[in-house]
């Protein structure tokens, strides 16, 4: 029995599993694809980061924190839902931003501002550790008095990583009950910590089935690198044993395009699509690329072999918004 470190209940869950319809034009014959439903976690908290944010949430509860500090882009998933998670349980928050001086009022900027939020901008590309701003902003807070605490920028750490081994336990329970036998599952890697958590929970609970990461921005090797590194943390801070070999870390890196937040209009076009036939959602910085990449193989590529194949949605509807100018959008009227 795995011993998780306690958490706050902020999540809805489990978050649903069910079958992709109206896709089998673009899979092999007898495939199918599923999704993990994690961009419902919640509404305005939506997504995969709010499963970290209920382990962090708990630290420094237990710490007596009235603050909440984190860094990320002007786009970030992450700020935004721990900005709104600050607010609920009644603590201030501090964000560091990657990006212009004074980003659009749009997306999850927008929520960001609309809770409240006291922002530093710092411009993209800068020379700068995100861990030291966080630290300097910390040490002048604990000077007037406050009591902050660090978000790891993105969730990543051993407890962003365990959140991901816990909705592991979920999705194996979900798919025991529907007597369903994944042959792989997929998610986008971004930070790393959701993909490290997903290929340690498989391990944990013996799927004996490949967790395949999609990256969203950088090279697969060093991607591959930080993911190897933040499992082996997260497996001592539970206190087990290694369990994870270095073949179980799984990392594409041909559907990323440029990089972070790089689009093109043939993602635009595929995220359009997807919305028309199934009604699903995907951003173009995350599960846009990650989905594309995931269909790809599923008709020639590493997964091509697969019946069946689970893709965890990690949300970003809201960064949707900060992106509209690459769709191309019309409607009739009746």
């Amino acid at each position: 029995m795995i011993s998780y470190p306690p958490c706050v209940p902020l999540a809805r869950l489990p978050t649903p599993l069910h079958e992709v319809r109206n896709v089998s034009d673009l899979l092999r014959p007898g495939q199918r694809l599923w999704v993990k439903r994690d961009d419902e976690t919640g509404c305005t908290t939506s997504g995969n980061k709010l499963r970290k944010l209920e382990l962090y949430a708990a630290e420094a509860v237990a710490q007596g924190a009235d603050m909440l500090l984190t860094a990320g882009s002007a786009l970030s998933n992450h700020c935004r839902t721990t900005a709104i998670v600050a607010r609920q349980l009644g603590m201030d928050v501090g964000l560091l931003l990657d990006g212009p001086e004074k980003p659009a009022l749009d997306g999850n900027f927008l929520l960001m501002t609309l809770v409240g939020a006291t922002i530093r901008t710092i411009p993209s590309g800068s020379d700068y550790s995100a861990w030291d701003e966080l630290a300097d902003m910390a040490e002048k807070l604990r000077a007037e008095g406050r009591n902050p605490y660090i978000v790891p920028p993105a969730g990543t750490a051993e407890l962003g990583v365990i959140a991901y081994a816990k909705a592991v336990e979920e999705l194996k329970a979900q798919c025991d009950e529907i007597e369903l036998q994944p042959d792989a599952l997929t998610v986008t890697v971004g930070s790393c910590s959701t993909y490290a958590g997903v290929v340690l929970g498989a391990a944990l609970q013996e799927l004996g089935r490949p967790a395949i990461g999609l990256s969203i921005s950088n090279e697969s090797g060093e991607r591959t690198a930080k993911a190897r590194r933040l499992i082996d943390e997260a497996t001592r801070y539970l206190g087990l044993e290694a369990c994870v070999p270095d073949d179980d870390i799984r990392i594409l890196d041909q559907y990323r395009l440029e990089g972070y937040g790089k689009t093109d209009a043939t993602l635009y076009a595929f995220i359009h699509d997807m919305a028309k036939r199934t009604g699903l959602i995907l951003d173009p910085v995350y599960t846009g690329k990650a989905l594309r990449g995931v269909l790809e193989e599923m008709r020639a590529g590493c997964l091509q072999d697969a019946r069946d194949v689970v893709f965890v949605h990690t949300g970003g509807v809201f960064g949707i918004y900060q992106k509209r100018q690459g769709f191309e959008l019309s409607w009739r009227t009746i």
